[in-house]
């Protein structure tokens, strides 16, 4: 039959407090070719999928979105230690490994999405360790920091990059992004130059707080105002804030902004009043 089934799945109070658990032993979600859901809001973690197959967290069958979701800690044996097939939203993917290929996800297409610390390993089943972070796909807006492959494209394998950053991964080979014959890069903020236009090279993207997570932007990162709106198809960032703050977009995830802020408050009987500062964001 060419019918195919929809469905929805949101979660109530958001993905800190809704989670799915594979127990290390199962996949969080395995989504039929054929089937189209949403899925919104949830923590898809300790996902696993055996030796021969894709998508630890979430095996998507190609038709799954995901939304404001975090998929963390999965396992798969062959590609897409998080997911495989899936299109995700202002989500994180962090913490997961395959031994073949896309240690975060495979076969996915990503907007304003955060891939941290996934890894691809070397065993002896694969001849193969490619995509630490991400393995053939899409990425807009997206933050690919802290990945790892045993032998090539330690951030990103084979994908097309539109208002990206991409520091700080790791591969004996292409250790930021392996790029191929046709794959796009456009506005991306990477510490090596990258075939395309509009890239930015640079050591430090200026994040908040790495070390802790954070990814959003200082005031003075390099990454604001540099991307191109031309790619932008979303109306907020990862953080659920707009997504164009300042006429031009800004690189990754998160988009920088400042409000000025007056702050009154009386002391005795006199009234006191501080303007003309900026609130940031952290």
């Amino acid at each position: 039959s060419n019918d195919k089934f929809s469905l929805e799945i949101r979660s109530v109070h958001g993905a800190d407090v809704t989670i799915i658990d594979g127990g290390n032993a199962q996949r969080c979600v395995a989504v039929g070719e054929g089937v189209e859901v949403v899925l919104r809001g949830f923590t898809f973690q300790n996902g696993n999928a055996s030796a021969s197959s894709s998508g630890g967290g979430i095996s998507g069958g190609r038709s799954t979105i995901c939304y404001d979701s975090v998929v963390k800690n999965c396992y798969a044996g062959y590609q897409g230690g998080g997911a495989g097939g899936v299109t995700f939203y202002n989500s994180r993917i962090e913490n997961n490994i395959s031994n073949c290929e896309g240690g975060g996800a495979a076969g996915c297409n990503l907007y304003n999405c955060i891939v941290a610390n996934n890894r691809v390993v070397k065993t002896a089943t694969w001849i193969y360790q490619q995509g630490g972070g991400l393995y053939w796909g899409t990425a807009h807006n997206c933050t690919i920091v802290g990945n790892t492959a045993a032998m090539e494209g330690g951030g990103v394998y084979r994908t097309d990059l539109l208002n990206c950053i991409v520091i700080g991964n790791s591969a004996p080979s292409a250790a930021q992004v392996y790029q191929g014959s046709g794959d796009v890069c456009s506005n991306c903020f990477s510490s090596v130059a990258l075939s395309g236009s509009g890239n930015v090279v640079g050591s430090n993207a200026r994040f908040v707080d790495a070390a802790s997570g954070n990814y959003n932007l200082m005031p003075d990162s390099p990454c604001v105002d540099k991307g191109d709106n031309a790619w932008v198809s979303t109306q907020t960032d990862i953080n659920g804030a707009r997504r164009i703050e300042n006429a031009v977009v800004d690189i990754g995830a998160s988009e920088y902004f400042f409000r000025e802020c007056k702050i009154s408050f009386l002391v005795g009987d006199y009234g006191v009043r501080i303007g003309g500062g900026e609130l940031n964001q952290v």
